[in-house]
């Protein structure tokens, strides 16, 4: 539909509209037998010639028209607006720039240079050929200190991981490091320094399964050796067999029928052992708590409890025997040095 013109619909025969419209040499488009197509001026000049028509607007492309329509659906067209800028901005928009190593000098440096290449927090990101032009330039500039560097887009993150060049002695250049899982479990935190991560959180591992390699890769090409360090937390999974004392024996001091001068008595006190048995409240703390000692001794205290649950629970005459399932976080990153290939 042209701009400056009306979609309308009149009350008359067709015929008869038509043989009128021929008369008055008006010039419309038929759309079909109900609906015809006119421009403003022609639109007055209809009003003008037949005053006695009926006419309906279905459609308005003139400026008022334009202008009435923006009004009336003024609130979702913002709307929509709103979510192309925000889905603009999220899929463009760099908020951060996180680079990791641990040598703060070296940080500190990258970083101005990534920014004297435009890559900074609140800019729009940069394309694929750009990008391996920047790595390209800063490989270049700190070739005595950088081994390798991948710059990676994480939503509104670039994630700069540097591995620095590290001048080994003759006896360990043909060794790197591994990190594998000392155990199966759900990954739930990493923290690392060196090396490429091979697993993603919510990842179910297995023992021994690879976590952290030292091997650079870039594709399918080898670029470098490192060793890799960092922690992998983990969820995992015990039964404890705990055998918890029913009762404890208390001490009694039952004093005898005795001839006593200046606190001094003829006959000792009787000792007596009572037994005292363990309310529900006690016996939770005590299975707790050897709960607690026997991870402290396993994990060297670094762990956390997510939860736990009673399989099994046995009554025997002086003890209560108790499986436990226990559910924690602790670190199963374990180092492991190879040789090169």
């Amino acid at each position: 539909m042209k701009s400056n013109s009306y979609l309308i619909k009149v009350d008359l025969d067709y015929y008869e509209f038509i043989k009128k419209v021929n008369y008055y040499h008006l010039n419309l488009k038929v759309k079909n037998k109900d609906t015809y197509l006119i421009d403003q001026a022609e639109y007055k000049r209809l009003i003008k010639l037949m005053p006695y028509l009926k006419t309906t607007i279905l459609r308005d492309t003139t400026k008022s028209g334009l202008y009435t329509y923006l009004k009336k659906h003024l609130v979702i067209i913002l709307l929509l607006l709103s979510f192309i800028l925000s889905y603009f901005i999220t899929t463009n928009l760099i908020v951060k720039v996180h680079i990791k190593t641990s040598d703060t000098l070296l940080k500190n440096n990258v970083k101005v240079s990534l920014k004297n290449h435009g890559i900074n927090a609140f800019t729009f990101k940069k394309d694929y050929q750009t990008i391996n032009k920047i790595k390209k330039a800063l490989l270049v500039e700190y070739q005595d200190e950088i081994e390798w560097l991948e710059i990676k887009r994480i939503g509104m993150t670039y994630e700069v991981d540097i591995v620095k060049r590290v001048n080994r002695t003759s006896s360990i250049e043909d060794e790197y490091c591994n990190i594998y899982a000392s155990s199966e479990g759900l990954i739930r935190r990493v923290i690392y320094e060196h090396g490429i991560l091979q697993v993603n959180l919510n990842d179910l591992v297995k023992k021994d399964e690879l976590l952290i390699s030292g091997k650079i890769l870039k594709g399918e090409e080898l670029k470098a050796y490192v060793c890799a360090t960092g922690k992998v937390y983990a969820e995992v999974w015990y039964q404890i067999t705990l055998s918890i004392p029913r009762y404890k024996n208390i001490k009694i001091t039952k004093p005898n029928h005795n001839l006593c001068f200046k606190n001094k008595c003829l006959f000792k006190n009787k000792i007596i052992y009572q037994k005292s048995y363990f309310s529900e409240n006690e016996l939770n703390n005590l299975a707790n708590q050897l709960i607690k000692d026997k991870l402290d001794i396993k994990f060297n205290k670094d762990y956390t409890i997510l939860h736990q649950n009673v399989l099994k629970k046995a009554l025997n005459d002086s003890t209560i025997n108790v499986v436990v399932f226990v559910s924690i976080e602790t670190d199963i990153a374990k180092k492991v040095v190879e040789k090169k290939e």
